[in-house]
């Protein structure tokens, strides 16, 4: 059975969703997955992926719709929701300081196809993050913000 999701978590999904329906048409396909699980940096086999979306895609037309696609994020999410954020933490923290900074997290909204957010916005995102305001995100500032998604 799928786990509840908060609000702030479907929001979040659409989010991902619309950005990676590259053409906009309401669904998206293996080859759009691929490239978000990639820029997203979760690692995935090509087979382990397509078995994914064959239990997902209850309709067999070969494309996830944004239901599909909550159930989809939901099965390739680990139940150790703390193991996988450190992962992907340590994955955005490029010079492995244990923070992350704001030129990682420009790096990271990049990756993720926000390609045009600008300086003030990519502060309004860390000071929302950033709950210390020390200016950079620590691990723990990470997992409670991100931690609805997984």
């Amino acid at each position: 059975m799928p786990r509840q999701l908060t609000k702030e978590a479907m929001l979040q999904l659409q989010e991902t969703f619309k950005t990676f329906d590259q053409d906009g048409n309401g669904f998206v396909d293996l080859n759009e997955i691929e490239t978000m699980l990639k820029q997203l940096k979760i690692p995935f086999s090509h087979a382990t992926i397509v078995k994914a979306m064959q239990k997902i895609d209850t309709d067999g037309n070969g494309y996830m719709d944004f239901e599909e696609f909550v159930q989809f994020m939901q099965m390739i999410t680990p139940d150790d929701k703390q193991k996988e954020l450190r992962a992907i933490f340590e994955k955005i923290d490029d010079n492995h300081n244990g923070i992350i900074e704001m030129n990682e997290l420009k790096e990271m909204m990049r990756a993720i196809g926000h390609l045009s957010l600008s300086e003030a916005e990519l502060q309004d995102m860390m000071k929302v993050i950033d709950e210390n305001g020390d200016g950079v995100i620590s691990f723990e500032e990470f997992a409670k913000f991100f931690g609805d998604m997984l």
